[in-house]
């Protein structure tokens, strides 16, 4: 299955962009983590401080993710 990850980054070594992800049918939200992990470009993530939408609304790494979904990955600022 072919899903759609949106990331949107205040850092500049993480290029907002889109992109396409396969995955096996049946993939959790889990499964997809694992496989950005994997990708150089977004290794400057860090997930659990990353606000993740499945078609934007709230999930958990155990959604299942179908054909066709976007995923948003948001970067949130800090600072004082």
């Amino acid at each position: 299955m072919e899903v759609f990850v949106r990331i949107i980054s205040a850092f500049r070594q993480i290029p907002n962009s889109t992109i396409s992800i396969t995955l096996e049918d049946g993939a959790k939200l889990a499964d997809l983590i694992a496989s950005l992990d994997q990708m150089e470009d977004l290794r400057g993530l860090r997930y659990p401080n990353t606000v993740i939408l499945i078609n934007k609304k709230s999930c958990s790494v155990e959604t299942n993710l179908h054909q066709g979904d976007e995923i948003m990955l948001i970067q949130p600022l800090a600072g004082g």
